[in-house]
C-alpha cells in the first residue's frame, strides 16, 4: 500500500514506494482486466517458527538472546504481523470461496493480517 496511516482495507489505494510494491500492484491491475475468476490475498508481514533470522521478529529474538541491540529500532515503523498458520487458513478459505462463488467472472481481494499494528 505504500506509506499509509490508519486502517488499511482492500479498498485503500495502492501507492507503492518500491519496485516490489509496484510489481504487486501492476499484477493486480492486470488480473482486473482479464475477466477471469481471481482471488488475490494481500499477505502482510508473515512470520513463523522457521523464519530466517535476518527478518525482523526472529532478528529481535536472536539479538535479545545474545544481549545485542543493533537490530532493534523502536517506534519508527508500524507493521501488521500475521503467523504462517493463519496465512495457511486464509489460503484454504479462499480456495473454498472459488468453488462456492456464483458469478461468471469475479476478482476478490482479501487482506491477510492480524488487524493490529505493531510499533517497531
Amino acid at each position: 500500500y505504500g506509506n499509509t496511516e490508519g486502517i488499511v482495507t482492500e479498498q485503500t489505494p495502492c501507492e507503492p514506494i518500491s519496485n516490489y510494491g509496484t510489481s504487486k500492484c501492476t499484477l493486480e491491475q492486470y488480473f482486473k482486466t482479464t475477466k477471469r475468476n481471481t482471488i488475490i490475498l494481500r499477505l502482510f508481514n508473515v512470520y513463523g517458527a522457521t523464519e530466517n533470522t535476518t527478518r525482523y521478529i526472529d532478528g529481535i529474538i536472536e539479538n535479545i538472546e545474545k544481549a545485542q541491540s543493533e537490530f532493534i529500532i523502536w517506534g519508527e515503523k508500524t507493521r501488521d504481523f500475521v503467523h504462517i498458520l493463519d496465512v495457511v487458513q486464509a489460503i484454504q478459505k479462499s480456495m473454498g470461496y472459488i468453488f462456492t462463488y456464483k458469478e461468471d467472472s469475479f476478482i476478490k481481494i482479501f487482506n491477510v493480517g492480524s488487524c493490529f499494528g505493531t510499533s517497531l
